[in-house]
């Protein structure tokens, strides 16, 4: 082949590879049409939805808030229908809101924010009339005009027995964005301030996330008689997430049998907890021991139900639907009648609620750290669950014949298993984890117990109970800088009432602690001592009102306050929960507990 025909075949192959070259990023583009979801922002009362369309700035959906009082707008007359209306105004985008956003925003992207770029507004409704949707091209707020189409409806509104507000519900606006030269049509609901919640389905239709590939089970709970489950993020070293909750909302009472005059149906809202702050520190607590960097909520997306033909064929079961935050869910019950949805409250939802949810089953998938989806392999259940203290193997049979009698009486109201990477179970007597909980007491606060999940103390007559012949104690500390220390001793010993509930103990267990001084060592044999009843050896003073508030085995007067005030900062003020070694360390987290 001649020279000048090499040049010409290597110039067609440039050309070739060129144009090939030039197809691959039209190709990547259109493998995908929905932008990538970034967050749920709560500002002011209203979900913001934040995404990355690819362009150099995160942008906002049309927000469709209602600011106003619905309640307050008069019933007005379509000339053209003739059918009653409601006006409704809504806030589309706000320069406030945008702000706050942007603060909010600022760990998770660099990128600037802005709201999308709105092009036109419709609105239709799924079994209640819409006049229309009034909005003008770069206006920042609209009016949708709800047709209340039953006079019963009408009548129901005017008297304040029912609220539009609910009429919201079954509102589609089908709303055009321009996003990165492209136009979109994306499905909305409008939603109240401070009362939305947005419906699962609508939301993860609009938008996609890749399938996490680096999670971990590492931890099943139980918690409040409920499972937990925990999960670890493998490409980021020390990051945990607890999975959904799902659980139903214990009450006593109901709010009142509701009326959706859009469908023209009675109905309960039943609610649902997806994030707990309690169950986030217990968590936290039983993680203590890997010393978490980070231990977070994953946030529903999208979940598979299951509902037996049994509920199905009594009652609709509406959408699951989430708060603006994703801390709550709430699913609506429709029924035939109102009888029938008073009867469900009174006989079921009050008195067996489990009744209930055992007909429901949930598969959820969840956002993991605003970047990936999580698929649950496990089915989750809304009520409790029994109880699993008898599955406990113990090395004791006093301690572990109690412990199953607390259980049967349903008198657990504090205390919590633990069970160590040895296999051993504890359980645990005393635990301070944050400051919600005062430990300064009277002796009958002592005797009896008090606190809640994560801050208690137990009772001094279940503590004589579960260390009747002697058991062993273990001690675990958290100091402020992140160091771990524990401390074990055999034969714990607490005497009943008789004896003012003096303390004893055979030894410190050195080959099971990593503390270098017996604190304890100084408490041995003393009799406890509150703010009421002074039982220590200080003649000069009350060492539980002098140091702290907190009951405790005083001698003259301390070395271990582990019921003194609890810190918010290192402190060696002697009034705050310490420990001494051969110097005051100041204690963040503390817990006392007993082995099985």
């Amino acid at each position: 082949m001649s020279s000048a025909a090499q040049v010409a075949v290597a110039a067609l192959l440039l050309i070739f590879c060129s144009l090939v070259a030039a197809q691959l990023p039209q190709r990547a583009s259109t493998a995908s049409s929905k932008p990538r979801f970034v967050t749920q922002l709560n500002v002011s009362g209203c979900p913001l939805v934040v995404y990355d369309s690819g362009e150099h700035a995160l942008e906002i959906e049309p927000i469709m808030c209602v600011t106003g009082a619905i309640e307050k707008q008069p019933l007005k007359l379509d000339l053209i229908s003739q059918i009653l209306y409601i006006r409704v105004p809504m806030l589309l985008w706000d320069a406030d809101m945008l702000a706050q956003a942007g603060l909010q925003l600022r760990n998770v992207s660099l990128k600037p924010v802005r709201f999308a770029t709105v092009t036109n507004i419709g609105a239709v409704a799924t079994k209640s009339s819409v006049i229309g949707f009034e909005w003008s091209s770069n206006h920042s707020a609209g009016v949708l005009k709800i047709g209340i189409n039953n006079t019963e409806a009408a009548l129901m509104m005017m008297t304040r027995e029912t609220s539009p507000t609910d009429a919201l519900d079954q509102v589609q606006l089908k709303v055009t964005i321009l996003s990165n030269r492209k136009f979109r049509q994306v499905t909305l609901r409008p939603v109240a301030r401070n009362r939305g919640f947005t419906e699962l389905s609508l939301l993860s239709a609009r938008y996609e996330l890749e399938t996490c590939s680096d999670i971990k089970f590492v931890l099943l709970m139980h918690h409040r008689n409920r499972q937990v489950r925990v999960f670890q993020r493998l490409d980021s070293r020390g990051a945990y997430y607890i999975e959904p909750l799902l659980w139903s909302v214990d009450k006593s009472t109901y709010g009142p049998v509701e009326y959706d005059y859009g469908r023209n149906m009675h109905y309960l809202k039943l609610d649902l907890v997806l994030q707990d702050e309690a169950t986030l520190d217990a968590v936290r607590t039983q993680l203590a021991e890997l010393s978490p960097r980070s231990v977070e909520f994953m946030r529903l997306w999208a979940v598979e139900r299951s509902v037996s033909s049994l509920l199905s064929s009594r009652f609709e079961v509406g959408p699951l639907m989430v708060s603006a935050d994703w801390k709550f869910a709430q699913l609506r019950l429709y029924c035939r009648s109102i009888k029938q949805c008073t009867n469900l409250k009174s006989n079921v939802m009050t008195k067996d609620p489990f009744a209930f949810w055992y007909h429901i089953n949930w598969h959820p998938t969840s956002i993991v750290n605003s970047d990936c989806l999580f698929k649950s392999d496990s089915t989750v259940s809304s009520g409790k669950t029994e109880s699993s203290t008898d599955a406990i193997s113990c090395s004791r049979s006093a301690s572990c014949a109690y412990l199953r009698s607390l259980a049967r009486s349903g008198d657990l109201s504090f205390g919590k298993l633990k069970r160590l990477a040895d296999g051993r179970w504890f359980f645990i007597i005393q635990q301070r984890v944050s400051a919600e909980e005062s430990f300064r007491r009277t002796l009958a606060s002592y005797i009896r117990g008090f606190g809640n999940e994560n801050n208690f103390w137990i009772g001094l007559n279940r503590i004589a109970s579960l260390t009747d012949g002697g058991a062993t104690l273990r001690v675990e500390m958290k100091l402020w800088n992140g160091t771990e220390w524990y401390a074990e001793y055999s034969n714990f010993t607490v005497e009943g009432v008789g004896s003012m509930y003096r303390m004893t103990y055979r030894e410190m267990l050195r080959d099971k602690s990593n503390a270098k001084h017996d604190a304890m060592q100084y408490h041995k044999g003393m009799q406890f001592s509150t703010i009421n009843v002074d039982n220590d050896r200080d003649r000069r003073k009350s060492c539980s009102n002098a140091y702290g508030g907190g009951g405790w085995w005083f001698n003259s007067c301390y070395h271990f306050n582990p019921n003194g005030l609890f810190p918010t900062s290192p402190t060696i003020n002697l009034k705050y929960m310490l420990w001494h070694s051969d110097r005051w360390m100041s204690i963040r987290l503390v817990r006392l507990m007993v082995q099985l």
